[in-house]
């Protein structure tokens, strides 16, 4: 969740907060005014910040606050000054007390925080500060307090956003009773979350370490936190709230412009992994150059460094082997997707290329906890346009041919006991075979073979016993489903399917080499788990950030410990560590924090109905804070085509629609993901029915007011980019001006200068777009370059040098063609991109004459001086 703060005053911890009240009453339970002129005084000076601003967040329960007398210059120094201005607290030492506070006592009144914070102490499990348990309530009176108290505030302050903090443990070392009832009300705790209004933290586990103990942020009583346990519940809250706008800035209004930088520059932080044994984190993350390299932190410590140095183009891509200390990345020559993979000992951070062979282009097969020092690489070192399979080692470096190719092997799948046993090989009719072998030695056998029409199921792994495979087919159906196959029968079992949308992801154990769940995304991704236990787990994760899709990045050697990523449509994405045995949540970093200062517009699934009656599942993503009547439109066209577009956050849709443009995003025939009938009604439809859909999406959306027809742009990458074309030259009454982004402009020349490595697929391509052997003259009636001359609207081209897929010819060849004919064409060719734009400079660069153009072409749509 996303929390604008129209004034941002800031932080809280008060133990003695609003009345310097701490003792009780053990008749009524009430809290009995105790003097205290150190406590009084504090309190005095929060008032009188808070009086120069709204109390933003408001901090209930005292455990970790009850130092103030001893520690409250650290407290200020440390908590208070860098998270903001104004700090306001109600203390409760027990769940009873603190619900006397809000309820009777109405120390909520007159308050307008925006953020509540709730943590409550171990006075309520009856631990003492020695860690040993001597009454207290039971967890699930806890609990019903707690929920009391939730929603109490949830009643007197509807707008505010609750933060339940983790209980923490008092004592240096708490014994296994107290554990035992610190995770069973952590557990309640994350019960009551919402992942709306109310979320839960578990910051008490950052205060741990692994064997229970706390570390040194607590002092020598072990009751109170001292200046680095401020700084540390600091650094962890701070995630949590909106970003604290510049000295002497304005907090941004709804329509306020987002800078380009927030949306296309470089991420602060991303994709991470957790290390095999738990205990480490990887991430991407920009060095002090702007290049994205590789970091790795302990979790619970900050201790992260840079592992990697790369000069120029940035990491992309990265994951833990189960080497000790070793990390993996691969990397590419400024776009030429020619993929080197690369070992980084973290023991010295010593790199080295583990496929140091020119013009190859390797790929990771498969990694296995059981040889860790062993990796499996598909390379095309002995013919460009097959990959054969090699065993690496990691420790030397020394690799050996595993597996030759025999022509038209496409995939290889690994065994439990790490053997190559399956294969996926191309068909000369399009489709697809299966084999399978009994050991290394054994001949190749056929497990299944799939017509054109069923060749996009694949295989996800074997079973443990190495007997069945675990596949993904529409074989029989419509939608690709999970299926188990025996091998020596050739009987299937259709595990989980969805009648109206194909599988789309997976859960798999790899130590028990099962299925666990599985998604399906028709308008959004829905998951469903077959293990009863990962159910458990799904449905607290889907408490955390309710409405966000989530995911699983990556898991410990034990499975117990996860990294997680929430997307949503108004925000980028957020990570998170989940602690299985606990049912925890922690949350790490979001990927560009800086678009919490925005207002974001949501993307809505919408279903238009094509001319021939074909559903289009599409999603529509309109400006925030202006009416939805004859608005500038841009149709973003997703590239493939066999891809698809899904819900979620997506830069250039926030970035057009900030700039004042409804966007529409349609996932027309031949889109993956909607089962096999639609993907292949785009069969040879290239600009014909496949761009149909794409005019009857936009006309749909001139009927229901909301575009205006004489302003709509046609925008995409890849096959969007092609689309564009198509939209500039089979259909320029259509669309007032078209971007195009690295897409083919001739379909002949293109099939003829695929990258080598796609040779086994070509079939395919033939059945779905056209056989360039054989219809020449058919796909040229089918390519923008030979109806140039019918071009009425200004074009943008954007194309990288070192392409594999679209060469710069394509682009090169269409931009002559609009010259010569005497049209407006702008073009930008960026030297060291390939296809699609990595580094920050070549997209902002981009990104600001897309804007600048449209804004002249379209009218009405705003440009960031």
């Amino acid at each position: 969740m996303m929390i604008r703060l129209v004034q941002l005053a800031a932080f809280m911890l008060a133990a003695w907060a609003l009345s310097p009240l701490h003792a009780e009453d053990a008749k009524t339970t009430k809290p009995v005014a105790r003097a205290d002129a150190y406590a009084q005084g504090l309190h005095k000076a929060f008032l009188e910040r808070a009086k120069k601003g709204d109390v933003s967040i408001l901090f209930l329960g005292d455990s970790l606050t009850e130092g103030w007398e001893q520690n409250g210059q650290a407290m200020w120094k440390q908590l208070i000054e860098p998270l903001g201005a104004a700090a306001f607290g109600i203390s409760g030492d027990r769940v009873e007390h603190l619900l006397w506070r809000v309820t009777e006592g109405k120390q909520l009144a007159g308050l307008k925080p925006q953020v509540v914070v709730l943590q409550i102490g171990t006075n309520n499990l009856g631990a003492d500060r020695h860690g040993k348990l001597s009454g207290g309530s039971s967890p699930e009176e806890i609990g019903d307090g707690i929920a009391a108290i939730v929603a109490e505030v949830r009643k007197q302050l509807p707008e505010a956003r609750i933060v339940l903090l983790g209980i923490l443990p008092r004592a240096p070392k708490a014994d296994a009773p107290v554990r035992a009832k610190i995770k069973a009300v952590n557990e309640r705790l994350a019960k009551l979350a919402d992942g709306k209004q109310v979320k839960f933290l578990d910051a008490g586990e950052k205060f741990l370490d692994g064997d229970g103990s706390i570390r040194e942020v607590v002092l020598p009583d072990g009751l109170h936190l001292s200046a680095k346990g401020y700084e540390l519940l600091a650094r962890i809250l701070k995630d949590e709230l909106p970003a604290k706008p510049a000295a002497g800035a304005k907090p941004q209004a709804a329509g306020a412009l987002i800078p380009r930088a927030v949306l296309f520059g470089n991420p602060v932080k991303t994709s991470p992994q957790i290390s095999p044994d738990g205990k480490r984190l990887s991430y991407l993350a920009p060095d002090k150059n702007d290049v994205l390299q590789v970091w790795v932190r302990t979790l619970g410590k900050d201790d992260a460094k840079i592992v990697t140095a790369d000069k120029k183009r940035g990491i992309r891509q990265h994951a833990w082997s189960y080497a000790p200390d070793t990390l993996l990345y691969m990397q590419d020559h400024e776009g030429d997707e020619n993929f080197h993979i690369y070992s980084v000992n973290l023991n010295g951070n010593v790199v080295r290329d583990l496929t140091p062979f020119q013009g190859e282009r390797a790929g990771i097969t498969a990694l296995d906890r059981n040889f860790p020092n062993e990796m499996l690489v598909s390379m095309n070192v002995r013919d460009r346009r097959i990959n054969d399979v090699y065993r690496i080692n990691l420790t030397t470096g020394a690799a050996e041919l595993d597996t030759e190719n025999p022509g038209d092997v496409v995939g290889w799948e690994a065994d439990p006991k790490f053997r190559i046993r399956g294969a996926q090989a191309s068909t000369p009719d399009g489709g697809t075979e299966l084999r399978w072998r009994a050991d290394e030695k054994s001949k190749w056998q056929t497990a299944v073979k799939w017509g054109p029409d069923d060749a996009d199921g694949r295989v996800i792994g074997f079973t443990a016993d190495g007997k069945s495979l675990w596949l993904t087919s529409s074989e029989k159906r419509d939608t690709l489903s999970l299926v188990k196959r025996d091998l020596d029968s050739g009987k299937e079992e259709v595990i989980a399917g969805d009648p109206g949308a194909d599988l789309s992801g997976v859960i798999f154990n790899p130590l028990t080499h099962t299925v666990e769940a599985v998604a399906f995304n028709r308008e959004r991704t829905k998951w469903k788990a077959l293990d009863p236990e990962l159910a458990k787990d799904l449905k607290v994760l889907e408490r955390i950030n309710e409405g966000d899709e989530v995911s699983i990045l990556s898991r410990d050697s034990t499975l117990e410990r996860w990294v997680v990523a929430y997307t949503g449509d108004t925000q980028s994405t957020k990570y998170y560590v989940y602690s299985r045995p606990h049912k925890i949540v922690s949350y790490l970093f979001t990927d560009r924090p800086e678009l919490n200062k925005y207002k974001l517009a949501p993307m809505k699934p919408v279903v238009i109905k094509s001319r021939d009656g074909l559903e289009l599942i599409s999603y529509l993503t309109l400006p925030e804070g202006v009416e939805p009547k004859n608005l500038p439109l841009v149709l973003v066209v997703h590239g493939g085509p066999w891809a698809r577009d899904v819900w979620g956050y997506h830069p250039t849709v926030q970035w057009l629609a900030n700039r004042g443009y409804a966007v529409l995003q349609v996932n027309y025939r031949g889109s993956t993901g909607f089962g096999k009938k639609f993907l292949h009604a785009g069969n040879r439809e290239w600009a014909a029915k496949m761009h149909d859909d794409l005019i009857d999406a936009v006309n749909w959306t001139v009927k229901q007011g909301i575009a205006d027809p004489k302003r709509v742009a046609i925008y995409g990458g890849s096959y969007g980019g092609y689309a564009a074309l198509v939209g500039a030259t089979f259909t320029p009454d259509v669309f007032a001006c078209a971007v195009d982004i690295v897409g083919p402009s001739n379909l002949v020349t293109l099939l003829k200068s695929i990258p080598p490595y796609w040779e086994p697929l070509k079939k395919r391509f033939a059945v779905r777009v056209g056989d360039v052997d054989k219809e020449e003259d058919f796909l040229k009636s089918r390519s923008p370059l030979f109806k140039a001359n019918q071009i009425k609207i200004p074009l943008l081209i954007a194309q990288g040098a070192n392409d594999p897929r679209v060469k710069q010819a394509e682009s090169e060849q269409i931009v002559e063609a609009v010259r010569k004919a005497g049209k407006p064409v702008e073009y930008l060719l960026f030297s060291d991109e390939g296809h699609g734009f990595a580094r920050p400079e070549n997209r902002l660069k981009f990104q600001a004459a897309a804007e600048a153009f449209l804004a002249k072409h379209l009218g009405g749509g705003r440009v960031e001086p």
